[in-house]
């Protein structure tokens, strides 16, 4: 039996990168790409500097556009000088902000800068990563986009944020004077496939950078704003992380339903056909004679017409699945990836209380909705979570739609 986790390599559909994407899509990466706010760390490549300065209360991040543009560093260096005037001497504050400002731009200088193609694609790739109200929303709200090429974020953190969140594959952080969402690729999204020496490159990291983007900006999406901007609530949980019922009865019964559906699947035999495909695969691999294949791949293709000739019916979603050498296998890890993400399991997610554990569980299945959109695709995500699909969709979207249009954006 395979194991119940969260995949990470997979997508209904690439993303466009190369050429221009629609026109409201295109003017949101170019927006994204000169706000100066997405910070990117590539190995030894960098486009951001931390400024920390622990006698003021200050840890704050800037790009390199950010202090260095003539068009950003004016807004950057009154943002300093407001803080400062804050914490000290208001007289003083203009010549330290410039002070710090140099410093900065002193720092940029060691690290390589992004390749400008780098930064165009993975701005691209991130404002296909949920739906564009979202998106228009974290950058009318200036928030900061924070990708690494790692495995884990620490590397884009502070110490305090290392030591809690450090080993996190992606994150959304909410305060006074940070919004931000932090994306680990895994690897480079842009290495070529021919030119592959690392498993975690290529469309494996492009792919679990959507994966993290989708979800984490899907916590983005989840939060309910007054009109000045400040958060008063959640669509999925209320502010003390009790959720919120509607949500909880949406979240009991997908899972319900797609416990069934699982049982009804194993009880046509997908497990039968999925012990026929691993010995397909073992023959492939190991060059094993090729009528032993030959009846192998016969044997798991007959069962597959069976089992898909009984589970059709209203389990309309198996037409969308994408193609593979191994369908069955490819159908039962499918279902158990919705399952772990109706219910994800982590030490972070534990809680002695009851009510609060299913507040945080109803909070993290709710802004996974966009995520297995994008993975398996909206026609699977929407037969198999359709309840939580329903709420997200037709609830959280048309809320950031509204916020948008009150602010004067739309």
């Amino acid at each position: 039996m395979l194991d119940m986790s969260n995949v990470y390599n997979i997508l209904a559909s690439p993303p466009i990168l190369k050429k221009k994407l629609s026109p409201h899509l295109e003017a949101m990466a170019k927006w994204l790409v000169e706000s100066g706010r997405m910070r990117i760390e590539a190995e030894e490549m960098g486009n951001f500097v931390r400024l920390n300065l622990p006698q003021y209360g200050i840890d704050l991040t800037f790009s390199r556009r950010e202090i260095n543009d003539p068009k950003l560093f004016p807004e950057t260096k009154k943002l300093l000088q407001n803080i400062l005037s804050l914490k000290g001497d208001k007289s003083a504050a203009a010549d330290k902000a410039m002070e710090y400002m140099r410093e900065m731009r002193g720092r940029i200088t060691r690290k390589q800068p992004i390749n400008p193609d780098t930064e165009e694609k993975l701005a691209r790739a991130f404002v296909q990563c949920n739906h564009p109200a979202v998106i228009e929303l974290l950058l009318h709200e200036k928030t900061e986009i924070f990708i690494t090429f790692s495995h884990n974020i620490g590397d884009m953190l502070n110490m305090e944020g290392w030591q809690h969140h450090g080993k996190n594959s992606g994150m959304q952080a909410s305060g006074p004077l940070q919004n931000a969402v932090y994306i680990s690729c895994g690897g480079d999204p842009f290495v070529p496939e021919k030119k592959l020496q690392y498993s975690g490159d290529g469309f494996a990291a492009l792919a679990r950078m959507m994966i993290i983007g989708a979800q984490e900006t899907g916590h983005f999406a989840d939060m309910i704003r007054a009109a000045n901007g400040r958060v008063t609530s959640r669509h999925s949980a209320d502010l003390y992380g009790k959720a919120k019922p509607k949500v909880k009865e949406a979240r009991r019964q997908d899972i319900s339903d797609l416990e069934n559906i699982i049982e009804l699947f194993k009880s046509l035999s997908l497990e039968k056909i999925m012990e026929a495909e691993r010995a397909l695969k073992f023959f492939r691999e190991k060059h094993g004679s090729r009528s032993r294949r030959l009846r192998k791949f016969l044997l798991s293709r007959l069962l597959y017409s069976i089992f898909l000739i009984r589970a059709r019916g209203k389990n309309t979603f198996l037409k969308k699945m994408p193609k593979s050498k191994y369908p069955a296998t490819s159908i039962y890890s499918m279902l158990l990836d919705m399952r772990f993400n109706l219910e994800p399991k982590a030490d972070v997610y534990a809680r002695e209380n009851p009510e609060e554990e299913e507040g945080i569980a109803c909070i993290e299945a709710l802004a996974r909705v966009p995520q297995q959109a994008i993975k398996w695709g909206r026609e699977i995500a929407e037969s198999l979570m359709p309840r939580l699909y329903h709420i997200y969709y037709s609830e959280v979207i048309p809320e950031c739609q509204r916020y948008l249009r009150e602010r004067g954006v739309h």
